[in-house]
């Protein structure tokens, strides 16, 4: 649906290493697209600890929730 949507990274301490807002003007699919390569010359778009750095080897966590601060979608991932 339309609205604001928030994409948030935890680390394995549940600390909030990467966030990222997009505004979806329609109904249909939305994604985001983040590198866990990060650099100075090849930013995410977001905030946070991983905008412009690589991912350190871990768990993460991630969630997507609306504006109402529902979860729209949420999962892991390991970076080795």
């Amino acid at each position: 649906d339309a609205g604001k949507y928030t994409l948030t990274v935890k680390d394995s301490k549940n600390a909030a290493v990467y966030t990222e807002e997009a505004t979806v003007s329609g109904n249909g699919g939305h994604f985001y697209y983040i590198t866990t390569k990060a650099s100075e010359t090849a930013q995410n778009a977001g905030k946070g600890t991983y905008k412009n750095a690589a991912f350190v080897a871990g768990d993460y966590t991630f969630s997507i929730t609306d504006a109402s601060s529902n979860v729209v979608l949420s999962g892991s991932f390991t970076i080795a």
